[in-house]
């Protein structure tokens, strides 16, 4: 009997402690990521990546105007395509009750109806120069990630280093102390 509540107490406290661990880990990720949000936000020349806004329809559609030479037909077509892209994805994210499969079926199909609509709007020279650059930026998010993160673990290693090598420096100054307090009992000994 006492084995099985000495086998229970300590299952209990195994528990308890990984999930204080996870909790604290959870803690530490959202800390980080959140000085790192305001790094950017104050300065964004010492963050090697911008913190992202959603643009507006007028905004994104200026920006493609000055990007690839639109006409002003062309500016005012990319806006109404991108304020009805933009309640597409409203209505989707409304509907967030339906099955995830079919709301991937139908993100799909809505998404290649987006790109053929702005083929049609940019042209086909505009178009693959705008999917080259949308390849380009999203290679570079790609490595932006890698990059955050390797250089997470690399900080992780580094801390762990540290603290190895301060754990070592206690322990030489323990082993330099002990003879020195057995000397001292023995000459108050004699």
């Amino acid at each position: 009997m006492k084995k099985i509540a000495i086998l229970t107490m300590s299952l209990i406290f195994v528990g308890t402690a990984a999930f204080a661990q996870q909790k604290a880990q959870d803690v530490k990720r959202e800390k980080f990521q959140k000085s790192e949000q305001n790094v950017a936000r104050e300065n964004p020349q010492k963050c090697d990546h911008q913190v992202h806004k959603m643009k507006t329809p007028e905004e994104r559609a200026a920006q493609m105007q000055k990007d690839y030479n639109l006409s002003e037909r062309q500016t005012a077509d990319l806006t109404a395509y991108f304020k009805k892209q933009q309640e597409q994805r409203a209505e989707m994210t409304k509907n967030a009750q339906a099955n995830q499969q079919n709301r991937r079926e139908e993100m799909q199909k809505t998404q290649e109806a987006n790109q053929q609509e702005l083929r049609k709007i940019l042209g086909d020279e505009n178009y693959k120069k705008f999917t080259e650059q949308r390849s380009a930026r999203m290679k570079n998010n790609g490595e932006r990630f890698q990059k955050s993160d390797s250089t997470m673990v690399k900080q992780r290693m580094k801390v762990q280093d540290e603290q190895g090598q301060k754990q070592q420096a206690n322990k030489k100054q323990q082993r330099k102390k002990a003879p020195q307090k057995t000397s001292q009992k023995a000459a108050a000994v004699q």
